[in-house]
């Protein structure tokens, strides 16, 4: 669970690691491993596998009223049963 949020840039996104492993970095700066939760101030969130250093898709960016647009901080979630993961956003 982290309290992100960012000034400024809407379509910027805030991100959120699981279940990963940073090294070595993408050319674009992206964890090699890993499952990446993230949104933008503008009330859109995405979610995807790095696998072996290419984004594998989950959820497209889709809408949700649970952000708070903006100048502020959202919370994002990730709980991990087993296998399964599960994504919240200010829950």
């Amino acid at each position: 669970e982290a309290r992100v949020g960012r000034l400024g840039c809407d379509t910027c996104a805030n991100r959120l690691y699981v279940r990963g492993t940073p090294n070595p970095l993408t050319g674009g700066n992206d964890w090699y491993h890993g499952y990446v939760f993230q949104y933008v101030r503008l009330g859109y969130y995405l979610i995807y596998k790095q696998v072996g250093g290419s984004p594998v898709l989950i959820q497209d960016w889709t809408g949700s009223s649970a952000i708070i647009q903006g100048d502020n901080f959202n919370v994002l979630k990730v709980v991990a049963n087993g296998p399964s993961l599960f994504f919240y956003i200010n829950d």
